[in-house]
């Protein structure tokens, strides 16, 4: 039975669903597509997070080991001080008998007696 037999008011209740059946397949494809993005948008989110996350964690360990050689920094200027004061003193203690000239308790090999 070919779609011109039919009664007008049949035929345009068929053209109307044809209509309607294409429209709700666009409308379907567009969803799908959609939904195909939205999924590639969570996958990318997910990674982004877990970068994210990596990130924070190599952060946290990156300021933790700046903390540490900070603290080590500030122990060996504190023993260099220490040093240096010492060896200030040394010298400042030294010193005088430095400028002191040589005892002539000995000859030496090109005095003549």
């Amino acid at each position: 039975m070919s779609l011109t037999s039919l009664p007008k008011n049949l035929q345009e209740a068929l053209s109307q669903l044809n209509l309607a059946l294409d429209r709700l397949e666009a409308v379907s494809e567009r969803r799908a597509n959609e939904d195909a993005l939205r999924g590639n948008v969570d996958e990318e989110l997910a990674v982004l997070q877990d970068d994210r996350t990596r990130l924070a964690v190599d952060l946290d360990g990156t300021l933790a080991h700046s903390k540490n050689l900070q603290i080590a920094n500030e122990e060996v200027a504190q023993r260099l001080e220490r040093v240096s004061a010492n060896v200030r003193a040394l010298v400042e203690r030294l010193a005088p008998q430095m400028s002191e000239p040589p005892r002539m308790d000995r000859q030496s090999p090109n005095q003549v007696e």
